[in-house]
């Protein structure tokens, strides 16, 4: 998740309140959907801030459910490929799903 500080496409956590979208494409948090469809509705977009708080340290202390943890995934890596289009041909998630569900 952390990655996208390094890459310059790090979501601005600093627009995030509850019941708020996650904008995917603008990489901030909404009172709104887009026009686009290419949002995070506000429970996931809770996750994506809950995730912004998580360090090595504190990990321990964030629980997520199997779903969750999928959608997240998934909301990442699409974040990343809107951002990062050298990102668009990965796999390798697919593969994991086959392999553990």
């Amino acid at each position: 998740y952390r990655l996208g500080r390094y890459i310059g496409i790090e979501p601005d956590v600093s627009t995030y309140a509850p019941g708020r979208v996650f904008d995917m494409v603008d990489g901030t948090f909404r009172s709104s959907p887009p026009l686009h469809r290419r949002f995070l509705p506000p429970e996931d977009a809770a996750t994506v801030a809950l995730l912004s708080r998580m360090t090595w340290d504190n990990l321990a202390a964030f629980r997520f459910s199997r779903n969750q943890r999928n959608s997240t995934l998934t909301a990442i890596l699409e974040y990343y490929t809107l951002h990062y289009a050298a990102l668009s041909g990965l796999n390798s998630l697919d593969v994991m799903r086959r392999l553990f569900d």
